[in-house]
This record gives C-alpha cells, sequence and structure tokens, in this order.
C-alpha cells in the first residue's frame, strides 16, 4: 500500500471513528480536506485548502466546492463527491485536471448520532508526481537520472570542499527554491538551523560513514528563512588515502508530521485534562475472559469504590460485573458489533454493593482486524433505574386502579340489565383470545379487552322497559338503542385512560361496508381493535339468549359472520374467531 493510501486510510478512520483529535489532525495535513454541505458548499477547510486557492478559509464558507477550484469542470455522476452523497457510502477516484494535474478524491458522508447524512467530507491529494514518476520508472527501467528527477525527496551532494554539487528539483522546492541550479555552489553547511543539530550529523557522517534517519532542521532558502524539518540519510564518499571527496544525501521533509504531532500531542493533552476532570467514568480495557485494565480515570475509580487509580487497573475487569454471564455476553456483543452503545449492566463496587451502570464502548483493532482494546465510558444510573422502578410501580397501580374502574362500570350495566349480565365480560374474554391470536402488542390486547369490558355503558341512559321488552323493537325504539355507542363516548371521553377506550366504544357498531352507526364508517376509517370487538359482540349476542328471543347458538354465530367476512366483518379477525373456536375448542364462561 502506498503513502496516499495509508493517509486515505488514517483520514477515514478518524472520520468515521474517535473524533477526539480529527480537527486538529486534518488542519495539519498536506492533504485538502474540505467539509461540505449536502448541496456541495463549503462548511469548513483546511489549511491546505486555503493556502492551495491562495484564499482565507473565512472566504471559502458558503461557497459551492468546485468554485473554489477553477481548474476542475463542473460535479458530474460520476464525481465521488455526488456519489458518495448519492449513496451514502465512501467513494474514491482519481481525476485529471484540465491542466493535467492528477487528484486522488476521497467523499466520506458525514452522520449524526441517529445516523442521518449531514454532510460530506471530500478529501484531495495531488499525486501528479507521483503519477509522472510511476510513468517514468516503467519506461526507464528504473534508471537513476528518472529517480533523481522526479522522485519526491530531495537529493543532492556536496565536493570535498563542502559546497553542494548537485541537487535535484524535490531539494529545490523544499527548500523553498525554483531551480536546482540555485544551490549549485552553495556550502551545505548553511542550509542548517541548529548549529548543534549540524556538528552532531557531521561527526556521526565522520564516525561511521553513513547517516541513517537522522532528524535535523534545515532553513528555506527562500528568504524568509522558515524552519524545515528534515529527516535526513548520507554516505561519506572517502578516496584510498581517507579524504573525503564527497557526500550523498537525501532529505525527506517531514515539517507536515512534526506539526501534526504537535497538534496530537496538544490535542492529547487537552483530552487529558478532559478525562481528568469530568464525572463519567473513562476506562480502556484489553478484551476476552481475561481482560485486564490500561487506562481509568479519576471519576471510574471512584464510582467503583477503590482508593487509587493504581489499585483499580489491578483489578480484573469480570470482578467489575455483578453477574459474570453478563461480562461473556458484553464481550461477544462488542466482538460482532465492535461496540455498544447505553448498554445497562449491573456493576459491583469494591465492597460489594450493586449498581447500575449505563456503558458506551468501541473496539480499537489493529491494521490486520484484530481487537487490541475496548475504549468506553460508563455513567452511574442507580438512580434513575430507582425512579424508572418507582413509576413503573406507580404506573402498575394506576393501571389496577383504571382496571378496576372499568371493572366497576362494567358491573353497573350489567346489574340494570339481567338479560344481559355477563354479556361485557363474555365478549372481552372473547376479543382478547381473536387479538392474541392474531399476535397483537400486549397493549393493544389490553385495549381491547378494557374497551370490551365497557363497551356498552351508554345503555345506562336507555329506559329499562325497552331493554327488557319481550317482543320486538319498533323503530322508535330501535333509533333509542342505536344512541348508546355516542352516550357511552360523552361518558368515557373525558377520563384520561392509557387505552383510547371512549373512541372503540364510539365505533363498535360499524361495519366494513359502512352500513353500521353512528357514522358510517367503512374499510381502514375503523381500527382494528373495533374490527376485533364488533366480530366478538356480535357472536356472543347471536349465542346468548335475549328478552325477545331465545339464544341461536354459537353455530348461527358463527355462520353469521363467515357469511358475512368482507361485507360486514373483517376478513381476518373472522378467521382469527373461528380458529378459536374449532382449532382451540373455546368455551363461553358461565
Amino acid at each position: 500500500m502506498g503513502l496516499a493510501e495509508t493517509r486515505q486510510r488514517k483520514i477515514g478512520s478518524l472520520i468515521q471513528g474517535d473524533a477526539l483529535h480529527g480537527a486538529d489532525f486534518l488542519d495539519a495535513m498536506a492533504e485538502l480536506v474540505i467539509y461540505q454541505d449536502l448541496d456541495m458548499k463549503v462548511l469548513w477547510a483546511n489549511r491546505a485548502s486555503a493556502e492551495s486557492v491562495g484564499q482565507p478559509m473565512a472566504q471559502l464558507q458558503g461557497r459551492h466546492c468546485y468554485e473554489i477550484w477553477p481548474q476542475r469542470s463542473e460535479p458530474c455522476e460520476g464525481c465521488p463527491v455526488v456519489r458518495a452523497r448519492a449513496s451514502g457510502k465512501t467513494c474514491q477516484e482519481e481525476m485529471t485536471t484540465p491542466d493535467g494535474r492528477v487528484w486522488q478524491i476521497s467523499a466520506y458522508p458525514v452522520r449524526d448520532r441517529q445516523k442521518r447524512m449531514i454532510g460530506l467530507l471530500e478529501v484531495t491529494l495531488e499525486i501528479t508526481e507521483r503519477k509522472r514518476t510511476e510513468e517514468a520508472l516503467r519506461q526507464s527501467e528504473f534508471r537513476f537520472c528518472s529517480i533523481f528527477e522526479t522522485t519526491h525527496e530531495a537529493i543532492g551532494a556536496s565536493g570535498p570542499d563542502g559546497r553542494i554539487i548537485t541537487a535535484n528539483p524535490a531539494m529545490a522546492r523544499m527548500l523553498g527554491l525554483k531551480d536546482p541550479e540555485e544551490l549549485i555552489g552553495r556550502p551545505a553547511v548553511d542550509l542548517y538551523a541548529d548549529p548543534e543539530d549540524r556538528r552532531e550529523f557531521f561527526e556521526t557522517l565522520k564516525a561511521q560513514g553513513y547517516v541513517e534517519n537522522f532528524e535535523i532542521t534545515l532553513t528555506r532558502q527562500n528568504g524568509r528563512r522558515e524552519p524545515l524539518h528534515i529527516l535526513g540519510n548520507a554516505t561519506l564518499h572517502s578516496d584510498k588515502s581517507g579524504h573525503a571527496e564527497r557526500i550523498d544525501f537525501v532529505f525527506s521533509d517531514i515539517t507536515e508530521r512534526k506539526r501534526a504531532e504537535k497538534a496530537l500531542r496538544e490535542s492529547e493533552e487537552k483530552f487529558r485534562t478532559i478525562t481528568e476532570n469530568i464525572n463519567v467514568g473513562i476506562y480502556r480495557n484489553t478484551p476476552g475472559p481475561h481482560g485486564c485494565f490500561l487506562e481509568a480515570n479519576p471519576a471510574i475509580v471512584t464510582m467503583f469504590g477503590y482508593d487509587s487509580r493504581e489499585e483499580f487497573i489491578q483489578v480484573p475487569v469480570s470482578r467489575l460485573y455483578h453477574d459474570p454471564d453478563r461480562r461473556q455476553m458484553f464481550n461477544g456483543k462488542m466482538l460482532r458489533a465492535g461496540f455498544v452503545r447505553d448498554e445497562e449492566i449491573l456493576l459491583m463496587r469494591k465492597d460489594g454493593t450493586p449498581f447500575w451502570g449505563s456503558v458506551t464502548a468501541v473496539a480499537i483493532k489493529d491494521e490486520s482486524g484484530e481487537v487490541k482494546y475496548y475504549d468506553g465510558v460508563i455513567e452511574d444510573i442507580s438512580e434513575r433505574k430507582r425512579a424508572q422502578e418507582e413509576r413503573t410501580k406507580n404506573l402498575q397501580k394506576l393501571q389496577s386502579l383504571l382496571a378496576g374502574i372499568i371493572h366497576t362500570m362494567s358491573v353497573m350495566v350489567e346489574t340494570r340489565d339481567q338479560y344481559t349480565a355477563g354479556h361485557q365480560r363474555r365478549v372481552a374474554i372473547l376479543a382478547r383470545e381473536i387479538a392474541r391470536e392474531m399476535k397483537l402488542s400486549e397493549d393493544m390486547i389490553e385495549a381491547i379487552y378494557m374497551s370490551a369490558l365497557i363497551h356498552d355503558i351508554g345503555k345506562i341512559a336507555i329506559p329499562a322497559e325497552i331493554l327488557s321488552k319481550p317482543t320486538k323493537l319498533n323503530e322508535v325504539e330501535y333509533s333509542i338503542i342505536k344512541t348508546h355507542p355516542q352516550v357511552g363516548y360523552n361518558i368515557l371521553k373525558g377520563i384520561e385512560f392509557p387505552w383510547p377506550i371512549a373512541d372503540l366504544v364510539l365505533k363498535h357498531h360499524e361495519r366494513m361496508d359502512g352500513s353500521g352507526y353512528p357514522q358510517g364508517l367503512s374499510g381502514d376509517e375503523i381500527p382494528l381493535e373495533v374490527r376485533i370487538l364488533s366480530v366478538a359482540d356480535v357472536v356472543e349476542a347471536m349465542a346468548s339468549h335475549r328478552p325477545y328471543r331465545a339464544a341461536l347458538g354459537t353455530g348461527k354465530a358463527l355462520e353469521e359472520i363467515t357469511q358475512n367476512k368482507g361485507v360486514l366483518y373483517d376478513s381476518e379477525v373472522v378467521k382469527a374467531c373461528l380458529k378459536i373456536f374449532y382449532d382451540h375448542k373455546f368455551e363461553w364462561e358461565q
């Protein structure tokens, strides 16, 4: 893998992973890094980008990214930024601009915590020289002159008098000059910024005959005398008598690397300050069943009740879990997903007392993909868990109270009408079984059951002589009966149940074809809970005795819903109801 690819992967890992040091690193890089919104307008650019176009970063903000690169064409579908925006994935492409320069462009989607794409990061590296070098090496079979002329490394030589006798273009560029000829004849020692560096460099060279990877500081020769951090390699050539004839040297510019290292150190110092003072526990530990801690901040030491960091990091990670099996489950999840977020785990302090912690962690891997360690944070949520438990208990008490009220209402209705005694309860039981057969959520099942228990509460306003009339109702009496869903709704609408009971009671006589009452709803306008309630209501009513007729029986009731499924009644609800009776042998409660 080449240097460019390695650096591009480092950038990608910073964007997708730990962003604590990302901004400083990106600003210190030689690559052109531009952060854009989804309209491809610049939100932020690093120092290299601003210098490349000769404008301060403030003037780049808000402009379309292609407006600041006059040598580029307008964006097209093949552009990696356009493709990254469309696909939501990292895209990379090499592009040659009209002026012949070759660029390696990588586009990374940037996402918020909810995984929504909020912007694009474009990282551009000019690889023109690399491409030219590769082509020259292929054509010339790696001839020395091609390397010398096109390499990025600064190559030169000085004669016996210490003056430069040859230098390649890269050396001239590195020192801020346009032509290598400007270096010829200059004393090599004049390039060194630090006399101590120069003395040590030449003493080592004289003693060994060579110097490898020696860090020195040179001075740019462009009039500004800027310091230049160099990694130097040199070889001393002597004649037979031991007199120096020539020194060959190769210099690599590591100025940007030194700046990045400085920025990284400063960022780490800031991070260290934050971790030492934050109230949330921060840690680093090795994976596996025998994992141990590598780092721990004061907050986590205090959280677990230990006296010092040194004492804490000696404790096996597994000992901090109240349930050892949870450690194994945690490790498995980390290995599968590479991270956990807000994982609630029962932990244990030094003195053995348990407490609830919320853990967020990420697996840090090496180049081969093996997990090196986990970085994570722990928050003590014991108080929050206690508050949640208290709220849950209170909610259960409230729901129990409401259920009691509903049962009381049901008894009130049935006490007033001896012929329909038990009707609401039997409808509720059947409706609940239908809902379970349809695999609805527990919350929906509870809503259906509670609504069914008082679905006829509106009959409390119907005269008793109508409810108990032994003969067929006339038109006026039937119209009075039809008011009970609305009356029931009016009674219940002011009560804040955790379920939509009033609405379900209002609609329990609606039919799929729109022939029901009181609103004449049809199809999907009728909630699924109501469709279940209406089928259960019809089946129970036909199967039971009424003042004006004897019981028709369950068989007749099932025949009714079968004949009218898809017309009056929901087909899936009828199917579930029939299965309950025929397959599960449902029997009415006496």
